[in-house]
């Protein structure tokens, strides 16, 4: 090394650096953004967007809506249609609404469907007094074929609701408690929480997970520990059934009311009537339609487009819980 020659090197005058100093700006503060009223993915997205286009117009599917997680349609094959009417035998029926065979169950109030070869039936109560905190009911497991009688598997509180998981395991709804329960082996239910006040409707949000719960009067959604629960719904009378429709939106069939409510889901603001008169006990939602049961009228079938446009499936008569049989 010529240490000389390095010294004369270093003794160079530098090269400025100041070319590469960079000055950040400031960062600017957040801006207040409002939520949008109308969402990819809803009904009323879909009226707001292509509500003017012509007839027979097919729009796809793209964008954020696509990549929405939605529920499934029910039983996408529609084998059968199964009827659960109050003091008679339910019926297992066409997709038509017609060539009905009895059940052996009577006072079906709500089915629970399996993959498997059974399904189950929560009956009414016994007594007359249906609505009395000691009101209790059956929960019995049916084979789909109809091979010999139904099993008794538990007896609840009312209301009871049955959510099927798996080929054996379900979530129960037994009034003021929710339970995971399994049949097999042997039947055993692990309690997950319970509830101030008694509840009638019973769902799962398949986009979340979390719990729906409604009371006579309101809608609430819950954490799956159930330690959160905040109000989605409410100025209803008697909220017998929660769905969640295809589309992800709510069902909510209120009974006193003589109502069908289809509620976007949270912030659930700007709910609105899709039916209105006799009063409905069970729906099922469709792609192109609505299956509606309605007390002592029948099974009727409600168009998406005009679900105030009935056609009449069924006369069966006390017509309450309604299921597709896959």
């Amino acid at each position: 090394m010529d240490e000389d020659a390095l010294d004369k090197c270093v003794a160079i005058a530098k090269h400025t650096t100041d070319h590469l100093n960079h000055t950040y700006p400031k960062f600017p503060p957040p801006r207040n953004c409002t939520h949008p009223k109308v969402g990819p993915g809803t009904e009323s997205f879909n009226r707001t967007v292509y509500s003017d286009l012509p007839n027979n117009t097919m729009v796809s599917r793209s964008g954020p809506e696509a990549c929405r997680r939605t529920a499934p349609e029910p039983c996408p094959h529609k084998k059968s249609l199964l009827v659960g009417r109050y003091r008679r035998s339910a019926l297992k029926c066409g997709m038509n609404g017609k060539t009905c065979q009895p059940l052996s169950e009577r006072d079906a109030d709500s089915f629970a469907i399996f993959p498997g070869d059974f399904f189950m039936v929560v009956k009414w109560p016994s007594n007359a007094a249906w609505s009395h905190p000691l009101a209790r009911q059956k929960v019995m497991k049916c084979r789909k074929d109809g091979v010999g009688p139904c099993t008794h598997v538990l007896t609840g509180g009312f209301r009871t609701v049955i959510i099927p998981k798996s080929d054996t395991s379900f979530y129960l709804l037994n009034r003021t408690a929710v339970y995971d329960c399994d049949l097999e082996p042997l039947l055993r239910c692990k309690f997950r929480f319970g509830t101030e006040h008694p509840n009638n409707a019973f769902a799962v949000d398949p986009q979340d997970g979390q719990f729906l719960l409604g009371q006579k009067k309101l809608l609430s959604k819950c954490t799956r520990d159930g330690k959160t629960c905040v109000t989605v719904a409410s100025d209803l009378r008697l909220l017998w059934e929660v769905k969640v429709d295809i589309d992800g939106d709510y069902l909510l069939v209120d009974n006193w009311n003589k109502r069908v409510w289809k509620c976007p889901r949270p912030p659930l603001k700007g709910c609105h009537v899709i039916l209105n008169g006799r009063s409905p006990w069970s729906v099922i939602p469709q792609k192109e339609s609505y299956i509606v049961s309605l007390q002592t009228v029948g099974v009727f079938k409600c168009p998406r487009t005009k679900p105030t446009t009935c056609t009449k499936l069924n006369s069966a008569s006390s017509p309450f819980g309604l299921a597709l049989d896959c």
